[in-house]
């Protein structure tokens, strides 16, 4: 037989409005459900606090993967892999850390290295909820231009061109020098100058002219023949570079500078080299997403777990508020209507998709007023599931302005199971109230419990919360 569940409901007056006291009366309660079923407290209360989601790197998610590997060896080198392994290995490194790199190579086949491939894609996605990984897309396209725009002899197969187009991607626009030959700098080799739309200026030189492979960086004002200006110029340079890290230029009166010889060159060099000598060292990435830039859409939401029908699962319950304010309203028959999408999905310890929820609503206001309030409205995803650790990632979209905000996170999902005295989650509510008959997604045990992920209250409300007891014996 299944225990016997109860559903009680808290409100607090407003002197007592706060999450610790909503817990402590629920504690009390508890403590007097126990002594009645003649149950243990401690096994009671061991759930009643939220699990707040956890974040975990890449490197400790995948980790679990490459441990279940008793033949992965940390020694082995990217000459080891199959050729086609090898291709997508010289696009992904630079994307990766030190730590990546090795678990990468050390497993022990490349269809081991396929797998974990995948989960590091499904890890990376910016949209997880939808079918589509644009930022795996968009990496697979950059590569591809990589080794098709700047090829070059040997791995990776292009020079360091391609290695700023993985990274940050086509440049707006670019600019060729011709090669020169100037007084106190000699000869200037010939250089290409990418512009990105963020400020960055990438500068590139080749040392044979009309050479194919080029380098990134601008050596040029070392290659004067005068011992004494190639000493003053690298000086000159490195005071720059300290200056333009807002620090103050090191300045020796005694001795010239490289921008007091060639102030334009000097300055040019320091300048252009700074911040893109930070994305080529650091392997700094950008990633622009294909289609028209979309806003961000700010919501809240939390995680409460409850148990299921199914004896072996767990209900998982994510709620989510968004404000009125943020959300984009069109004037419909003298009515103001916007339109919010909300999904989640659930990825299992192998990041395979376990539970998957997504609604549309539609919300109307007769005044344009109301529009423009910070009045928020709640959203709910519910997913069953065994019990276990999850990812959840859930988006909210704007379906009238396609602003959009996601989120991810890893969350335990609790059991529920057996005949001793259990509590649920503590799920903070707007409102309890009977059902009036509308298919509505807050309802549950008979009632409809609005809830309120924020936990803010305002001092004339009282403090409400919907928890559920299992295990009580009649």
């Amino acid at each position: 037989m299944r225990p016997q569940r109860v559903s009680p409901r808290i409100v607090l007056p407003r002197a007592l409005s706060s999450t610790r006291m909503a817990l402590v009366a629920c504690s009390a309660l508890l403590a007097a459900s126990a002594a009645h079923a003649g149950g243990s407290l401690q096994d009671a209360t061991d759930l009643r606090q939220k699990r707040f989601g956890s974040q975990r790197s890449l490197e400790e998610h995948l980790a679990q993967f490459v441990e279940q590997d008793a033949a992965f060896d940390s020694e082995r080198r990217r000459s080891d892999m199959a050729p086609y392994m090898r291709a997508v290995y010289d696009g992904l490194y630079y994307l990766l850390s030190n730590e990546l790199r090795t678990q990468f190579l050390g497993l022990s086949s490349d269809a081991l290295r396929g797998e974990w491939l995948r989960r590091y894609w499904v890890l990376r996605d910016p949209t997880p909820t939808t079918p589509r990984n644009e930022y795996r897309e968009e990496h697979e396209r950059r590569v591809r231009l990589a080794r098709a725009r700047f090829p070059a002899p040997g791995p990776p197969g292009w020079d360091d061109r391609g290695v700023f187009m993985i990274l940050y991607g086509p440049p707006q626009a670019e600019r060729d020098v011709l090669a020169d030959v100037r007084e106190a700098n000699g000869y200037l080799p010939e250089r290409k100058l990418w512009y990105y739309d963020d400020g960055l200026i990438v500068p590139f030189q080749t040392r044979i002219p009309g050479g194919e492979v080029w380098t990134f960086g601008l050596t040029a004002q070392w290659s004067s023949s005068r011992s004494d200006l190639r000493e003053d110029a690298k000086a000159g340079y490195a005071d720059l570079v300290l200056g333009y890290g807002a620090r103050p230029i090191l300045y020796n009166a005694d001795r010239p500078k490289l921008y007091e010889v060639d102030p334009a060159q000097g300055v040019q060099m320091a300048l252009l080299q700074a911040r893109a000598s930070e994305v080529f060292e650091q392997r700094i990435e950008r990633i622009v997403l294909p289609g028209p830039p979309r806003s961000r859409l700010w919501f809240v939401f939390d995680n409460d777990a409850f148990a299921a029908a199914a004896d072996t699962r767990t209900r998982m319950e994510t709620h989510v508020q968004v404000s009125l304010a943020d959300l984009e309203f069109e004037l419909r028959s003298e009515r103001h209507v916007a339109r919010l999408g909300i999904e989640g999905v659930l990825f299992d310890a192998k990041l395979r998709e376990a539970a998957r929820d997504a609604y549309q609503e539609t919300l109307t206001a007769d005044a344009l007023e109301t529009t423009r309030t910070q009045r928020l409205v709640p959203g709910q995803l519910t997913f069953e599931v065994r019990p276990g650790t999850y990812r959840l990632a859930v988006r909210v979209v704007d379906l009238t302005s396609l602003a959009e905000g996601a989120y991810t996170t890893d969350v335990d999902v609790p059991s529920f199971e057996g005949p001793q005295l259990r509590l649920s989650d503590i799920e903070l509510a707007t409102k309890i109230v009977p059902p009036d008959g509308r298919r509505t997604r807050f309802e549950k045990t008979g009632r409809v419990v609005v809830p309120n992920p924020i936990g803010a209250y305002q001092d004339t409300d009282a403090l409400t919360a919907y928890f559920e007891i299992y295990g009580l014996v009649r």
